[in-house]
């Protein structure tokens, strides 16, 4: 009788041993995972809440705590990251690709002075209001009147994918702008982090745009001593 005791005391004890939840695990390594920014930490956060409570309430059974709330912890922390990384970066495309719509709208309708108020003091004081103009005359003949910038981030990605040009070198800033016949590739050149010190609204370096037949047109380039056309491009930029 004692024998057969002692293993039914074994077997219920080793049948009774908590074992790892699997929700628990799930969520710790969904928190770890950052593929997919702020929905992966979400989800695994989420699974670790309700890790926690199901341990909670299996007496015992389940075990996992520590994988659990770390799960929560990590996948809140990441998640808060990830959009404070998004939040930032839709600032910023909202400050340049607002200041590039305006400084092109201004050339458009040839208000010289707000054209100039982006303009870093170096390239406000190498060009002049005539080229300026000729180059707000060029931008009509090629694509006709100025009609709108991108609203958003899916509305830039757009217009650059609708300009069929992918390679952009250091420091340049493209825009995709709609004008009566057609979108037009506009950049502004901006300057090197380590140059700009302050925060002020002046940070255009250069404007440039792409014509129809794919050359491109710098303002500090456009010579109104001549014909009024661009000279070749400055190979430095």
């Amino acid at each position: 009788m004692t024998t057969f005791a002692n293993a039914g005391d074994t077997y219920l004890e080793t049948a009774a041993e908590p074992r790892t939840s699997v929700l628990a695990v799930a969520s710790f390594v969904s928190s770890m995972v950052c593929c997919i920014p702020v929905l992966t930490g979400l989800f695994g956060a989420f699974l670790g809440v309700i890790a926690l409570f199901l341990i909670g309430g299996s007496h015992g059974r389940l075990k996992g705590r520590g994988f659990a709330f770390a799960g929560v912890v990590l996948g809140l922390l990441t998640s808060m990251l990830w959009i404070g990384v998004i939040v930032g970066a839709t600032r910023a495309f909202g400050s340049f690709s607002n200041a590039g719509t305006a400084t092109f709208e201004a050339i458009d309708a040839g208000d010289v002075s707000e054209t100039r108020t982006r303009f870093l003091p170096a390239l406000d004081g190498a060009v002049s209001d005539e080229q300026i103009m000729v180059f707000g005359q060029m931008v009509r003949d090629d694509y006709g009147g100025f009609v709108s910038g991108p609203r958003s981030l899916l509305e830039y990605m757009t217009a650059i994918s609708n300009t069929g040009h992918t390679g952009f070198n250091a420091g340049e800033m493209p825009i995709g702008l709609s004008y009566e016949q057609g979108t037009m590739l506009a950049y502004m050149l901006m300057p090197d982090a380590s140059s700009r010190r302050d925060r002020s609204e002046q940070f255009i370096r250069d404007l440039g745009y792409q014509r129809p037949d794919g050359t491109m047109v710098w303002l500090s380039d456009i010579d109104v001593g001549g014909d009024g056309g661009p000279s070749a491009d400055d190979p430095d930029r």
